[in-house]
């Protein structure tokens, strides 16, 4: 079983994943990304660890946080999908853009996962 701060790791690497796999939908109409499969948080590697996983009592209020933004990010990567799959391409490009609930929540997820990382270490 791999320990927490691999397992935060292997998260870090799965978002990245699926930003790249996400612009190259939007920009280059390259995948084949589900809709309703993307907006699940438990359909994912990270989802399915999540939800699986017990932590301490100092490592709730982190899980809490990362779970919510966990959430969040897939609910905004469904919408780019959605409109991706719809040949919205500008509007999904707006939905990933700099000041986009994507990008923030991004974000947001990614320095949420470095703090627990920072915590555990």
């Amino acid at each position: 079983m791999a320990s927490t701060l691999e397992q935060l790791d292997k998260a870090l690497a799965a978002h990245s994943m699926w930003k790249h796999r996400l612009r190259d939908l939007v920009e280059n109409g390259v995948g084949d990304i589900d809709a309703k499969t993307a907006m699940r948080d438990d359909a994912c590697e990270m989802g399915k660890w999540l939800r699986g996983f017990q932590p301490s009592l100092s490592e709730q209020p982190l899980y809490n946080a990362v779970c919510s933004r966990h959430t969040q990010f897939h609910e905004s990567v469904g919408k780019v999908v959605m409109l991706a799959n719809m040949k919205q391409t500008d509007d999904a490009k707006r939905e990933m853009g700099l000041n986009s609930a994507f990008t923030k929540t991004s974000a947001a997820l990614t320095t949420d996962i470095m703090a627990w990382k920072k915590k555990l270490a």
